[in-house]
C-alpha cells in the first residue's frame, strides 16, 4: 500500500535573499528583516494574510518546537531560494506481545493443526464442548 501521508513539502522561488542577509542570518533569531516591497508587505499585514512582517522564520521555528519530527530548512541554490518542511517519524521499537494460551485454546489449536479441515461442530464434539458458547468465547466462559 502506498504511503498515505506527504513526508516533505518544499517551495522554491526564483529569487535570492533580499538585502545583505545570508542564510546564516536567517538561522538566527536576531536577524533584522529587510523588505523587498514595503507596500506589498503592508497590504498583506492589513488584510490579515500575515501577522507581522519580518519574523516569519523565527515564528516557524518556534511553532515547530512542539513537533520534533518536523524539520524546517532553507537554502539558496543559484538564483533560487528553497524552503522545506520535512516529516521524519521517529522509529520506535515494536513491542512484542506475549499471549499466554489457556489449556483449552492450546487443545483447540492442536486439533486444528492436526486436521486443518476440521469443522467447528466436529471440533466441539471432539472436545465435548458446546459448539458456540465455550469454544468461540472460551475466555468469557470461565475456561
Amino acid at each position: 500500500m502506498a504511503n498515505q501521508f506527504v513526508s516533505r513539502v518544499n517551495d522554491r522561488g526564483r529569487c535570492k535573499i533580499f538585502g545583505n542577509q545570508t542564510i546564516q542570518d536567517l538561522e538566527r533569531n536576531d536577524y533584522i528583516s529587510s523588505l523587498r516591497n514595503k507596500l506589498l508587505a503592508e497590504a498583506f499585514y492589513l488584510t490579515g494574510d500575515i501577522e507581522k512582517y519580518g519574523t516569519g522564520f523565527i515564528r516557524i521555528r518556534e511553532s515547530l518546537k512542539s513537533y520534533p519530527d518536523i524539520k524546517f530548512s532553507f537554502s539558496e541554490q543559484g538564483d533560487f531560494f528553497k524552503a522545506e518542511l520535512r516529516y521524519t517519524p521517529k522509529k520506535t521499537p515494536k513491542k512484542e506481545s506475549i499471549v499466554v494460551l489457556t489449556d483449552l485454546e492450546q487443545t483447540i489449536l492442536s486439533a486444528i493443526k492436526n486436521d486443518n479441515t476440521i469443522t467447528i461442530i466436529r471440533l466441539a464434539g471432539k472436545l465435548n464442548l458446546s459448539k458456540y458458547t465455550n469454544m468461540i468465547f472460551p475466555r468469557f466462559n470461565g475456561h
